[in-house]
């Protein structure tokens, strides 16, 4: 019995420390250096906290104490309380309303601003915000990789090219101008009155930067990465309750 005993508690001290290296590895993943939507942080700020209850939990080991065991029995349960909580907030304020727009004749999907949460939007509304994220995508050269890699309109529609290249580097599908090159489009005098179509430039340093359909882009990309790590972060503190209570009816059993 004593030997159990003290394998499972070993297994429990190990355990959170373990289970938090992909809780942190996940939030720095889904952490974007061109804006801050705070979830990743909070992400990050879960997994220290999963591995100083580790800590705790070799002290209540090394020390045989009692108080320190319900410690972190106590705080295992608060933090997968917690950890419930952020999960079905970051669904909540992440959602987009209808599936991406499949373009005829493309691989690849368009993303509509207006259907995104309130919450995504507000955080790429305004000059002041937006603006430095503009900066910031430049110089990440995501547009000029499309030139090298693609020669052709036939390549480059047969492409499964990611939010941020579709809906920055390039005019909307529906604004129907003619291909020269990913980056460069002949622009067509017959559509007048579409914001992201007339706000398209040739220019390598605006191309459809200040489209609606990046900031679509944009936030498609931080909304799949903040999710996945959501969901890693879930199945980890799902894992170490389950873990938790497997060991509280060995003890009783004991």
């Amino acid at each position: 019995m004593a030997k159990t005993r003290r394998a499972v508690k070993t297994c429990l001290s190990v355990l959170p420390i373990l289970l938090s290296a992909p809780i942190i590895a996940a939030g720095i993943w889904a952490s974007n250096s061109c804006a801050n939507f705070y979830f990743q942080q909070i992400i990050i700020s879960m997994g220290a906290l999963m591995f100083l209850v580790g800590l705790v939990a070799c002290c209540a080991i090394s020390t045989e104490d009692e108080d320190a065991s319900a410690t972190y029995f106590g705080t295992t349960f608060l933090l997968f309380l917690m950890a419930v909580a952020l999960f079905i907030a970051a669904f909540v304020v992440t959602g987009y309303s209808g599936s991406p727009h499949s373009v005829p004749g493309r691989n690849y999907v368009e993303y509509r601003l207006d259907h995104f949460a309130f919450w995504l939007r507000r955080r790429v509304s305004g000059y002041f915000r937006w603006n430095p994220i503009i900066s910031c995508l430049t110089a990440s050269n995501w547009c000029e990789k499309l030139d090298k890699t693609y020669s052709s309109s036939q390549q480059l529609f047969t492409a499964h090219l990611t939010p941020l290249q579709s809906g920055c580097c390039m005019p909307q599908a529906k604004c129907e101008y003619t291909y020269v090159s990913p980056t460069n489009w002949k622009v067509s005098k017959d559509n007048k009155t579409d914001t992201d179509c007339l706000n398209w430039s040739n220019d390598p340093r605006k191309l459809c930067y200040s489209c609606d359909s990046c900031k679509a882009g944009f936030l498609a990309d931080i909304r799949k990465k903040i999710r996945i790590a959501n969901l890693i972060m879930f199945i980890t503190f799902l894992v170490a309750i389950v873990v938790c209570v497997g060991s509280c009816v060995i003890f009783t059993m004991n």
